[in-house]
């Protein structure tokens, strides 16, 4: 078995990234379900819609990912913000059951990933990082 340096190195590092990128994604799950009692499910939607905003400032504006990423940081907190707040006032307020809560943020979900589908398509995306 012939496995040259520069592949181990590169398998390590991406796997390391891919776990600290799982380890966050849960964390804010974690924090979202256990301590704050919000039973957003549409986590994995978000993640998805800022990682085409990162897709779209490379591709189009040449913005490296992280910074189109740190870039876009407010708005995506806004929305969070404001998805919440429609939350907070069709539910929350009105001591409605939880159940129907997360079905409001299931259907944040499937609006959001089949609108990436129908704009984006279904193949896989790369970008160009600054090297």
């Amino acid at each position: 078995m012939d496995v040259s340096l520069g592949l181990l190195t590169n398998a390590v590092i991406s796997g390391l990234l891919i776990g600290g990128f799982y380890a966050a994604v849960s964390i804010g799950v974690a924090i979202s379900f256990g301590m704050l009692d919000i039973v957003n499910i549409a986590h994995p939607a978000f993640i998805l819609l800022g990682s085409y905003v990162a897709f779209i400032g490379n591709t189009v504006f040449g913005i490296d990912p992280i910074l189109a990423a740190v870039i876009m940081l407010p708005a995506f907190y806004l929305l969070g913000m404001a998805a919440y707040q429609v939350y907070y006032v069709a539910f929350e307020r009105r001591d409605d059951q939880s159940l129907r809560g997360l079905s409001f943020f299931f259907g944040i979900l499937f609006i959001a990933e089949v609108a990436l589908i129908l704009i984006f398509g279904s193949d896989y995306r790369s970008v160009q990082a600054w090297v």
